[in-house]
């Protein structure tokens, strides 16, 4: 879509911003502040492991990956285990369980969880069908913009 990249262009003139200079840009977002998290040596041990696993393919997803980090940091001494849901290759749970260093939870458990493939229709309830059938109509009109 040529648009884009010329409204990209001039909102950021329009607001001082030159794109290229942005501090982190990555995975549909962007910060021209600081980004301490891709500097943090734990964080970028754990994020390759995480992308070893392929889980990402060629692309990146660190942003969202700190963020599940910094979740599992705050929550790991709260009674309870954890859950991901839709693991795909668990590169995130990998990177979460190596951040928070996970084999010391010893009284923890990490459950992943993955349909491996569409969810055969005969489980979905007529409401969530509704409901998906709605946001895939509305991202479509959103796309098309």
């Amino acid at each position: 879509m040529l648009l884009y990249p010329i409204l990209n262009k001039s909102i950021g003139k329009f607001f001082g911003i030159i794109p290229q200079k942005a501090k982190y840009n990555y995975d549909g977002i962007a910060t021209f502040h600081v980004a301490h998290f891709m500097d943090d040596y734990r964080f970028v041990r754990a994020y390759s492991k995480g992308k070893e696993t392929g889980s990402w393919n060629k692309g990146d997803i660190p942003w969202r990956a700190y963020v599940a980090c910094w979740a599992a940091s705050h929550v790991k001494n709260i009674e309870g285990d954890f859950v991901e849901c839709g693991v795909y290759r668990g590169g995130l749970s990998r990177t979460v369980i190596d951040y928070i260093n996970f084999e010391e939870l010893t009284q923890k458990k990490f459950y992943l969880f993955d349909a491996y493939g569409p969810i055969p229709l005969e489980y979905v309830h007529e409401d969530e069908f509704k409901l998906i059938t709605r946001l895939i109509l509305n991202m479509k009109m959103y796309m098309n913009l």
